[in-house]
């Protein structure tokens, strides 16, 4: 598998309605997939669908690994938020 397959994979990772499944193809880059998306969700619900699965705003400008990492970065983020929300009696139980 080409590495831009690998890429895509994890773009397409479930976040899209799957009525949109059809404009994905293992032969489109990611700023394709992006540009097609443009047309079809506004900018807020891109935007909404990117943060919420820790996907970096600029991801089809990016190498595999970069964006591998700055996704690492995000997660790491998103699960640093949600321990600060638990309540310390249960984290020290």
């Amino acid at each position: 598998m080409k590495r831009n397959s690998y890429r895509s994979k994890i773009f397409l990772a479930g976040f899209f309605h799957e009525k949109h499944n059809t404009i994905f193809s293992k032969d489109k880059p990611p700023k394709e997939y992006f540009e097609d998306l443009q047309r079809i969700y506004s900018e807020k619900s891109l935007k909404e669908m990117l943060n919420s699965h820790a996907i970096p705003e600029n991801f089809f400008e990016m190498d595999y690994q970069t964006f591998l990492n700055e996704r690492r970065k995000l997660m790491a983020k998103e699960i640093e938020k949600y321990f600060k929300t638990l309540r310390r009696e249960y984290i020290f139980m």
